[in-house]
Order: structure tokens, then sequence, then C-alpha cells
């Protein structure tokens, strides 16, 4: 990171006995950690960009003491070894909160053992979720699949899920705001990117925030907290462990928002037949809705037998009949995937593409609904 950026450097952690060391380089093995790409020092702008400074932007928290370490060179790649040493260091040298907005490769035990000499020491491992639209549950991404590790997918301004980001109902524990997000770079300059890379701080940030108000609390306690206070988003119940939104007031609070409906799996009626399709390939930049319906039915909800769309640009919303949106879908999903349940008697598919990419599109093959509601229990 940019540990000289006028919107960071009284926020920089220094190591104890000396003046000017701020972090590791593992890549040259020196404690010189000076960013040479600029995706860190966007990171540490959200975690603990100075704030009321009159200067760019403001952090999650406005004092910080944050440790740069680096092992991704300035082509944005780097080695398992170096990402070891880097971990190890931060390790030994005083970490509370790891926050890893990187990912890559395949499961590695010795990666593993790593992230567990961390967090066996009490450091919490914040990790991003992975920008492919996929989900881990099925496809791990590293380190987000490790054991212990919280990992973090990125939202929109309108709380949904970030098209490109990666999901997991299993495996990712709570998405915060990773879209078009403005924050510091490299050369005392500031820029807008996106990606679970910057979800993954607002995260890391938020912990931080809460370590310094009650310093008692264990990992175990924290994560209990991160996955209790985020605000529950009917649309994620299938596809976040939370199946919520990071609240920093929630958390500091301790404040459990409400709850939603959760239906039991036998209260769905047999999946009734429903042939509804895009061409394939789709066109540019359209917009067509399609409408199901089912007079009874309390909630609703359809099945993709194929579903293949361009990530991040076009997408497929599932709609209630008022209009309220519960899922928003794009990339590539799993043959035979059930959308989130609609409330109602009525279900509308909204595609919408733009003047880029096309892909193969979607076949919805079945519906179905039920008439459960009147023991409805609140998901916690």
């Amino acid at each position: 990171m940019d540990y000289n950026h006028p919107d960071l450097k009284d926020n920089m952690w220094t190591k104890p006995g000396t003046t000017n060391v701020h972090g590791y380089n593992a890549i040259t093995n020196t404690e010189n950690p000076m960013d040479d790409h600029s995706h860190g020092t966007h990171c540490a702008g959200t975690i603990g960009g100075t704030g009321d400074n009159g200067v760019g932007v403001a952090g999650v928290n406005w004092n910080a003491s944050i440790m740069g370490v680096k092992f991704l060179s300035a082509s944005g790649g780097g080695s398992l070894a170096d990402a070891i040493k880097a971990i190890d260091w931060a390790t030994n040298n005083g970490a509370q909160i790891m926050s890893n907005s990187w990912g890559g490769g395949g499961f590695s035990q010795a990666l593993a053992d790593s992230i567990k000499r961390a967090t066996d020491k009490g450091i919490l491992f914040i990790a991003a979720a992975g920008n492919d639209g996929r989900n881990n549950d099925s496809s791990a991404t590293y380190p987000a699949n490790y054991p212990g590790v919280i990992a973090v997918a990125a939202s929109n301004n309108v709380d949904g899920m970030a098209g490109f980001s990666n999901y997991g109902l299993r495996t990712v524990h709570l998405m915060a705001p990773g879209e078009n997000i403005f924050s510091t770079v490299k050369g005392g300059g500031y820029a807008t990117y996106s990606g679970t890379s910057m979800a993954t701080p607002h995260v890391s940030g938020a912990v931080a925030l809460l370590l310094s108000h009650e310093p008692s609390l264990t990992p175990e306690q924290v994560k209990a907290r991160l996955m209790r206070t985020s605000d529950k988003l009917k649309s994620f119940r299938n596809k976040l462990i939370s199946a919520g939104r990071l609240n920093v007031y929630n958390l500091l609070t301790d404040t459990e928002p409400p709850g939603f409906v959760v239906i039991p799996e036998d209260a769905w009626k047999p999946a009734i037949a429903q042939s509804i399709s895009s061409e394939h390939p789709y066109k540019d930049s359209i917009k067509v809705r399609y409408e199901i319906s089912h007079p009874g039915a309390k909630f609703m909800r359809v099945r993709f037998g194929k579903f293949d769309t361009e990530a991040g640009y076009d997408t497929v919303k599932i709609l209630s009949a008022s209009g309220e949106v519960v899922d928003t879908l794009s990339g590539e999903l799993p043959a035979g995937t059930w959308t989130p349940e609609v409330e109602g008697d009525k279900l509308i598919v909204e595609f919408t593409t733009d003047s880029s990419v096309t892909k193969y599109g979607f076949d919805i093959d079945a519906y179905s609904w039920t008439d459960f509601g009147s023991q409805s229990v609140l998901a916690r």
C-alpha cells in the first residue's frame, strides 16, 4: 500500500522500535510494502481513510492502524510461497485482522496451515469470495473457502448482489458494498473500483471498529455477531450463510434485524412444466418480461434448465406482481437452479441485456408454488 498517501499516512501501523517500517514485502523479503499496483491502497482507504480531514475519502475507521503486507507484484500476480510468507509475517508481528482481497489457485494444505496459524492466534481472516459470478459451494475459491475464513460477497447500491460476485449458501458468510467504490490509489490519488476485493475491506474495517469498542470479543463472537446483525434480504436466503448485507450500526449496537419467512422444502407442490426461453443467443439491448401465474399460490418460484448470460451486464430479475425485486441473476447458474420465492400468485421474469457480448441466455423448464404461510417462521 502507498503508506505516504495523504489520506492514509496518519493511519499507518509502524513496527515497534522503528520510525519508517510499515509492513512487509514477501517478494523482496524486505520491510517495504510500497504499492506498485494500486489495488491494496484502494482497499486500505476503505478500511481506514482518515476521516474529518477535508481530504478525499473517509474509511469505515477514521482512526486505524493499518499494516501493509505485500506478496502481489505490479502486474497483480504472486506465488503461493510468498502468500504464506506474508501471512506468517503478519501473524508474527501483531496483526489482529487480516483483510484478504485476493484469490486464485486450487487447494493448498500449506496455505490452509498458514491461515490456521493465524486464526489459532485469534486473528480474524477475512477474504473476498471471488468475481466469477459462481457458487463457491460447488466450485471452491481460495482462500475464501478455507476453514476459519470469513468470506465476503459484493453488493450494489440497491441491495442486490453484484453480478460478478461469487456466493454460496454454505461457504460465503455475508455481503458488503463492492460495486463502484471510490477510494485511495497509489501516488496520492483516488479511483472507483468494483469487486469482492472492495467488499472485503468494508467488513474488515467494521470488525476493526467493533474491536476498538469491545476488545474482549473472541473471533467466534465477532463472526457470530457479523452474521446475526447483517440486514436480512430474502433474495439471498439461498446464497449466503447469513442471508444478509453488512450493517455497521447493527454490528456496533448488537442489534438483530427482522428475519423473514422460511418455507420448508416439503411445502412446495410438485414442479409444473413451464417452457420460457430467451432467444439463443439473445440480442443486444433488449428488455423482455414474462409472467407466470398460479391462482391460490401464496408463494411461487421458477427453475432454470440452463442459464448463461454475460456476468454483470446481462441480467434476469425475478419480481413479484407489486414490482418487488427478489433476485437479480447474471453469469452462469447450475442446471436445475430454483429462484428464491416470490410472494403472491404471480411471478415476473425480466431479462435485460446491454449492447456488447451475447451468450446463450436462459431456459425456464418448471415452476412450483405453495399455499404455505399460516405457520411461517422467521430465519435468524
